[in-house]
């Protein structure tokens, strides 16, 4: 009886090729990070922290989040579609800038943080209707508005809009 092949034929290359990927995989995923540290590289960031899809947004505000080393955010001007919105922003124990951006506009809105002549961010907000519809589609009609049934205020008609209440 003829006795099997402990290894397949070609087992080492393919397992040899596997790591050389996963290797190659590694190193590219690292390599920004990397470089950038090493050049010292300063860099800004801007955020929706209260909601992670900057597309889905709904009201006509939203808190934004500025990140970056604390010289360069010291000389921060941050932006709402060209209009100036950086005294609204205050620094965070973490360093960070954190601020409310307000009067959005429905449709897409651009945030931007600038600190110098090159060092900017920027995050793209779609500012949906507060009354919706954010991804679904059309409310139906006739729609039932019972704000009242479950605690909350009248609300005015024909979208069932309830006055916003946080505690």
């Amino acid at each position: 009886m003829p006795q099997a092949p402990r290894h397949r034929p070609g087992a080492r290359t393919t397992a040899a090729l596997l790591a050389a990927v996963a290797a190659a995989a590694t190193l590219t995923l690292s390599a920004p990070h990397a470089s950038a540290a090493a050049r010292g590289a300063a860099a800004l960031s801007v955020t929706t922290p209260a909601n992670p899809h900057p597309q889905l947004i709904s009201g006509n505000e939203t808190l934004i989040k500025v990140a970056g080393r604390t010289a360069d955010l010291r000389r921060a001007r941050i932006t709402e579609n060209g209009r100036d919105i950086t005294s609204a922003f205050a620094r965070q124990p973490d360093g960070s800038l954190l601020g409310l951006a307000t009067a959005l506009r429905p449709g897409t809105g651009i945030v931007t943080a600038t600190a110098g002549r090159r060092l900017s961010a920027s995050v793209r907000i779609k500012d949906h209707s507060i009354n919706g519809p954010v991804f679904s589609g059309p409310q139906q009609e006739p729609y039932y508005c019972e704000t009242t049934a479950f605690g909350l205020a009248a609300a005015a008609r024909p979208t069932c809009s309830a006055p916003t209440v946080t505690s």
